[in-house]
C-alpha cells in the first residue's frame, strides 16, 4: 500500500469527489438536485422524523456532507487556530455557503448531527497530519543506529522552538528565506492540501493556512519524541488530535506566524506563497530529556523583534 493509499484509508476520504458548489454535481453520478430536498426540508416519515429528533443525517445528506462540506470545513479550520473548532454559528454559515441549494435549510433540522460529524472530521484531519509526520520522520531516521537516532533527534528538537533545524532545507538555518520549506515540514504540511485538493482554486479561501502549518510543526515534534528510544510515555500514533502537550504549546507556535513588536509579519506573504507551493508540490495530481513536557529551549520566548528572512523586508 502506498503512503497516499495508507493515509486515504486512515482518513476514509475518497479522492473521486469533485467539489463544485456552482454546479452542485457529484462525480459518483448523483446530482444534488436529485436529492429531493428543498430549502425548507421537513421529515416525511417516521424514520426521518426520528432521525431528525436524534440529530442523524439522512444518507443523501451524509453523502453531500462528504462531497461539499467536509473539504470546506477542513480548509476553514486550517486557516484558524490549531485546536479551535468552528462554533455552531460558523458551521451554519459555512453550510449555507457551500452546500447545494436543496440542502442549505437542513441545518435547522440536523444541526446536532452536522456538528457531531464536523467534530469527527476535524479529529480525523488532525490525526492524519500526525500520521503524516510519523511517516516522514521514520523515513528520515531509517538506517540510523540507536545512537545516531538519539543524536539526530536531540539536534532537531532541543533547539529554540522558533529556529528548529528541521524548519530549513538540509537543517541549514542560514537559508532563512527557505524557512518551513524543508522536506519534513513540506511533506507533513502537504497532508492538509491532499485532503482539500478537490476544492477548485477559484473557490479556495484567501486566508493563510496557519493552523494547518502549526499542527504540522507540532506533529513533527511529537513524531521525533515517538521515535526516540527514551520517550515511551504512553503516546500512541493515532491520538495526535487529543495530544495535550501539543495543545498547550500551540500558542507559542502560532506566535511564529504572527507579528513582531514593530507590527511586521515574521513570515512574509512572499514566504507564505513559497511555503504553500513547497507543500503542494508533494500533493499527487488530481530520550528522558527529550520526553519532558516542555523542552528546555521551549521555555524561552520568541524575541519580540525576531523576523524570518530579514533580507527580504
Amino acid at each position: 500500500m502506498s503512503k497516499k493509499d495508507y493515509h486515504d484509508q486512515k482518513r476514509g476520504v475518497s479522492n473521486n469527489v469533485f467539489y463544485d458548489n456552482s454546479r452542485h454535481t457529484a462525480v459518483n453520478g448523483h446530482r444534488a438536485e436529485d436529492f429531493g430536498y428543498d430549502n425548507n426540508y421537513h421529515p416525511q416519515n417516521h424514520d426521518e422524523i426520528k432521525n431528525a429528533q436524534d440529530g442523524k443525517l439522512p444518507e443523501k445528506t451524509r453523502i453531500a456532507f462528504c462531497e461539499y462540506f467536509k473539504p470546506a470545513l477542513i480548509e476553514f479550520a486550517g486557516c484558524g487556530t490549531a485546536w479551535k473548532d468552528p462554533d455552531s454559528e460558523e458551521l451554519q454559515k459555512l453550510w449555507i455557503k457551500v452546500m447545494p441549494n436543496e440542502m442549505k435549510g437542513q441545518y435547522s433540522q440536523f444541526g446536532r448531527g452536522i456538528r457531531e460529524l464536523a467534530t469527527e472530521t476535524l479529529e480525523d484531519w488532525r490525526n492524519s497530519i500526525g500520521e503524516a509526520a510519523i511517516t516522514v520522520v521514520e523515513q528520515i531516521l531509517y538506517g540510523k543506529n540507536e545512537e545516531e537516532r538519539k543524536t539526530f533527534i536531540e539536534g532537531q528538537i532541543m533547539s529554540k522552538y522558533w529556529i528548529r533545524p528541521y524548519y530549513y532545507p538540509e537543517n541549514n538555518a542560514e537559508r532563512s528565506e527557505e524557512a518551513f520549506q524543508s522536506r519534513i515540514v513540506s511533506e507533513t504540511f502537504s497532508q492538509h492540501f491532499e485532503i482539500i485538493k478537490n476544492i477548485p482554486d477559484d473557490s479556495r479561501s484567501k486566508e493563510l493556512p496557519k493552523a494547518a502549518l502549526v499542527l504540522s510543526i507540532l506533529a513533527i515534534d511529537r513524531a521525533f519524541l515517538l521515535s526516540s528510544a527514551e520517550s515511551q510515555n504512553g503516546i500512541t500514533s493515532g491520538d495526535f488530535s487529543s495530544y495535550q502537550r501539543a495543545k498547550d504549546f500551540s500558542p507559542k507556535i502560532h506566535g511564529i506566524f504572527g507579528k513582531n513588536r514593530s507590527g511586521q509579519d515574521r513570515v512574509t506573504t512572499k514566504m507564505w506563497s513559497q511555503i504553500i507551493a513547497a507543500a503542494r508540490a508533494h500533493v499527487e495530481p488530481q530520550n528522558s530529556n527529550i520526553s519532558s513536557s516542555i523542552l528546555p529551549e521551549d521555555k524561552e520566548e520568541i524575541p519580540d523583534d525576531y523576523l524570518y528572512n530579514r533580507q527580504m523586508l
